[in-house]
């Protein structure tokens, strides 16, 4: 089921909104870059660049792993892991906020009782983090990492997954996320979706991609969750976004 109308997207009572976490709701990426590039220098004498993880990682959707072991950087021991995942949580302490508007989004959605699952490519250890660290609130009722399937986005599994473990139709959620990779990950699963992006070409339609998506927003500060009389919500891009 796709809208008709590309200003709005409808969910049912009963309806969940699944999110993304890493670029979505938060610039998590260069921090996890960040804590990797602490690990292979102190651990392997390996440098690489931002540039060089983010093609790899976010646009490719590699794993950490995988890339860091095309460099030569073996980092699949569980110490090394719990030792990232300790560098992480502090820089996000330090130096991460929720991406702006946000933070409103998910407490309106949390006061109202409307379902919210996370949906991520990242690590157990890396989702357990951001939720104890930067959601707001109690934790959303289902979380899925990169650990949980056997194929990730653009794979449908981690959102069927989520879908079978909510126990609610793929058409009564909404998927929001920050990729092409994401959106199709949610659409091949059945579900509608919000891409969050601030590249002008795609947030404005004037890029390929963005028919991916049933509704393009550049950032959360342009999406309104608005009550309907008769039950349901309607997402909804605003015009602009707030000063």
């Amino acid at each position: 089921m796709r809208t008709t109308d590309p200003l709005l997207l409808f969910l049912p009572p009963a309806g969940a909104i699944l999110l993304d976490l890493d670029g979505t709701l938060a610039d998590t990426d260069p921090l996890h870059a960040q804590a990797w590039q602490t690990i292979t220098s102190s651990h392997f004498g390996i440098t690489f660049s931002w540039p060089d993880y983010h093609q790899a990682v976010v646009i490719e959707g590699r794993s950490p792993a995988d890339f860091l072991l095309s460099l030569g950087a073996d980092v699949r021991s569980a110490e090394i892991r719990q030792e990232k995942a300790s560098i992480f949580r502090q820089l996000m302490r330090t130096r991460l906020t929720l991406a702006p508007g946000a933070e409103p989004f998910l407490s309106l959605a949390a006061r109202e009782g409307i379902t919210l699952a996370v949906v991520s490519g990242g690590s157990r250890s890396s989702v357990d983090s951001f939720l104890a660290v930067l959601w707001p609130g109690r934790p959303p009722e289902v979380s899925i990492s990169r650990d949980d399937t056997a194929f990730r986005k653009p794979h449908p599994e981690p959102y069927v997954l989520a879908l079978a473990k909510l126990r609610r139709p793929a058409s009564d959620c909404i998927a929001i996320e920050d990729t092409i990779r994401g959106i199709e990950s949610a659409s091949r699963a059945g579900l509608r979706s919000v891409l969050v992006t601030p590249d002008h070409d795609v947030a404005s339609g004037s890029h390929q991609s963005w028919k991916e998506a049933d509704l393009t927003v550049s950032t959360f500060e342009q999406l309104a969750l608005l009550p309907l009389s008769h039950g349901g919500w309607v997402l909804k891009k605003t015009a602009t976004s707030p000063p």
